[in-house]
This record gives C-alpha cells, structure tokens and sequence, in this order.
C-alpha cells in the first residue's frame, strides 16, 4: 500500500501542506467525478501517477499487470488528505463512492 499523509505547518497565518518534495513531475490532472462513478480500468506502461484526495474518497482496486486471479486485486480505500502512488504496469480502477 502506497498511502502517505500529507504533512502539514500550521501557524496563525494559515497552513502550508507538501504535495510533492524533490521529485520530477511529468504532467498535473485534477479528476472531477460524480459520485458513485467508475473509472480508469487500465495501467500505464511507461508512468506512475500520484493520486490526491481533496474532496469525498476513491476505492483504488489494482494488480500487477499480467495477473488474473481474483486474489491479486488489492483494495485500498483513500480519503481526503491521503496521496497514493500507482506503479506503471499496474492495472487500477478508481471507483468514487461520495
């Protein structure tokens, strides 16, 4: 599982929160999706991407690439301030339940 925290600096002035810290970043999406929606069902071959929860939670179903068996699904539930990493080669579905 792949789930990190974001940290956060308080102070009397507002908040400041690391999204990504000394990496390099090919491309940024913001996913809007309704509720109970379904989406993805397919796997980067040349790229990982980073998730970002800000509003609801998604339910991330992946598996290694060339793996069939039910088993092998891994469920991971994410929610607001959660980011998760999805290897390449990894099949995912991203179901959005609120």
């Amino acid at each position: 599982m792949n789930i990190k925290r974001l940290e956060c600096h308080r102070d009397k002035r507002g908040e400041i929160q690391m999204i990504f810290e000394s990496c390099q970043v090919g491309s940024v999406s913001l996913i809007r999706t309704i509720a109970g929606e379904t989406r993805a069902n397919h796997y980067h071959p040349e790229d990982e991407h980073y998730i970002l929860i800000t509003v609801g939670s998604l339910e991330i179903y992946e598996r290694q690439s060339g793996k069939t068996k039910p088993e092998d699904v891994i469920l991971t539930v994410l929610e607001v301030g959660d980011i998760h990493l999805t290897p390449k080669m990894t099949q995912h579905t991203m179901h959005f339940p609120e």
